[in-house]
């Protein structure tokens, strides 16, 4: 049975691994968007990404 599922084991986990670098700069990050891929589905984690907000970026004072 196992020999049938590691064959697709690693190039899911490797299209969930993307998935999470797209998911980097969002606010759920890269491990939220990951586990959501694992879960669901790459693809589907990836159309979200579309729909997901960036996380406010951090502006510096100069004084």
């Amino acid at each position: 049975m196992i020999e049938l599922i590691f064959p697709y084991l690693i190039p899911y986990l490797l299209l969930a691994a993307i998935a999470g670098l797209f998911g980097i700069r969002t606010r759920i990050g890269f491990w939220g968007v990951f586990i959501l891929s694992i879960l669901v589905s790459p693809i589907i984690s990836l159309i979200v990404l579309f729909f997901l907000k960036e996380k406010p970026r951090s502006v510096e004072k100069i004084s």
